[in-house]
């Protein structure tokens, strides 16, 4: 984002709305409060394990059936050391119908309260204070933090990777392992925060208890994502494929794979915390069996979902071309958003974008062109009539039936009369695809798709003038 004023690049906290920057430095300072807390409470429990290290020791000189009874001082300190021995007994132990009806569970908990409680009240209710939800959510252990200063070895690099609402992580990256573009998607960033909110949970019943904290309070978040009321300039269905699938009434076992595969990410590796839960979440997934889940129709939905976006690009690039009143252009672009969005439609009026929205710019970008070609055969000069002649024959002609035919099937007049009559003035069987080829998208990061579709929809909400009462 940048400063509309000085136009200067914002960046980290510039970059969030007043009140929620305010709420972030808010809660950063109680976050530095809360560590000197800890480590004062670290340095009492220091002291306390040397004296019962000492008692153990006087113990044993006089009864040597008493040394075990010290440890109960420190297994809260011992056990986060066994935390890869304990996610395998978790993974490979038990029943696995057992582990799969605890996600389900988690999910189904975090739906339900959701229906009782506010967002607000749900994401401060796990037993975590609110300052869990900090600049450094995940916070590098120790020695990481003494090695990165150093020079790393050669195959790897150091990525600081700032996460808008999150923070700043310094992270070690090789060469094909995290990133860094994932790191900034909406999607991880929800995981990471979720994951920060557990993290109480996760020091005092370690990652399995950790990974169904931060789970329902990932999917509470998002199932109020999905009841936002949406503005064309902020459709959340473009951030989160979640919310396209809570929209759209995906069957619950396509948004429970869904959700375990953002907390399996193998980009959150960075820190120990995170790279625990991601374990677990991939243990759940190796869990599943075959007859649990439709692949298919999960890989249809996911199909949908990318057809989607691959249309919201299609209809972006349209509209920014119509704006810059590159009509030629733009009109490739806007026939291809339309047919794929209708695509779309035809499964759920939730699939796609709005209709009428893109009819009105085809149309408009159709009758522009016209006028362009009428212009150019009235100036009765062979290069302008030749020009004119290229542009109704590759593009007006082809699209008009195109429109008929849509024009139709709104208003239901499709009479066999008028069936048989267009094919031989307009050739109304050329389908879509004897148009043009569609043109080639280049591939969008979801920031960048969402940024160049809010900033579009932005500038139609402020100057679109429609025409034909659409």
């Amino acid at each position: 984002g940048f400063d509309k004023e000085t136009g200067q690049v914002l960046g980290g906290l510039d970059k969030l709305p007043p009140d929620l920057k305010e709420y972030v430095e808010v809660d950063n300072k109680l976050f530095v409060r809360e560590i000197e807390e800890w480590d004062a409470l670290q340095a009492r429990k220091l002291q306390q394990e040397k004296l019962a290290l000492a008692t153990a020791a006087a113990a044993a000189s006089v009864a040597a059936a008493q040394p075990m009874n010290t440890d109960t001082c420190s297994q809260g300190d011992a056990a986060p050391q066994h935390d890869p021995e304990y996610m395998e007994q978790q993974s490979h132990n038990g029943d696995t119908k057992l582990l799969q009806e605890d996600t389900e569970r988690a999910i189904s908990k975090a739906a339900a309260e959701h229906d009782e409680k506010s967002p607000e009240a749900l994401l401060t209710t796990c037993s975590v204070p609110t300052s869990d939800v900090t600049s450094d959510p995940c916070p590098p252990p120790e020695p990481e933090q003494d090695v990165c200063p150093s020079s790393p070895p050669a195959p790897q690099r150091v990525v600081e990777v700032a996460i808008p609402n999150v923070g700043t992580f310094v992270i070690k990256s090789k060469e094909g392992g995290y990133d860094d573009e994932a790191m900034m998607t909406p999607n991880m960033q929800g995981v990471i925060m979720a994951i920060g909110k557990s993290r109480s949970v996760y020091d005092k019943s370690g990652p399995e208890a950790a990974f169904f904290q931060a789970l329902k309070v990932e999917y509470t978040r998002l199932l109020h994502i999905a009841q936002e009321d949406a503005t064309p300039e902020r459709d959340y269905r473009l951030q989160h494929v979640i919310v396209y699938f809570i929209h759209n009434q995906a069957p619950k076992k396509i948004v429970e794979r869904t959700l375990l595969m953002q907390f399996a990410d193998r980009n959150l590796g960075f820190d120990e915390r995170c790279k625990s839960i991601m374990k677990v979440a991939r243990a759940k997934l190796e869990l599943i069996k075959p007859d649990e889940v439709n692949m298919e129709e999960y890989e249809m939905w996911h199909r949908d979902y990318r057809l989607f976006r691959e249309t919201t690009v299609f209809l972006l690039i349209g509209l920014e071309l119509f704006l810059k009143k590159s009509f030629v252009e733009a009109l490739k672009y806007l026939v291809y958003a339309y047919q794929y969005n209708k695509e779309l439609l035809v499964k759920g009026p939730c699939r796609g974008h709005d209709e009428q929205l893109i009819a009105h710019y085809r149309r408009e970008c159709l009758l522009k062109l016209n006028e362009h070609a009428t212009a150019l055969f009235e100036t009765g000069e062979e290069n302008e009539v030749n020009a004119g002649l290229s542009i109704m024959n590759e593009l007006v002609v082809p699209c008009i039936p195109l429109l008929l035919l849509d024009d139709m099937e709104e208003k239901d007049m499709a009479t066999e009369k008028l069936t048989d009559f267009l094919p031989k003035l307009l050739d109304c069987s050329t389908e879509i695809k004897s148009f043009h080829e569609p043109p080639k998208l280049a591939l969008y990061s979801t920031l960048e798709l969402c940024e160049r579709y809010s900033r579009v929809m932005s500038l139609l909400s402020s100057g679109r003038t429609p025409a034909d009462g659409r």
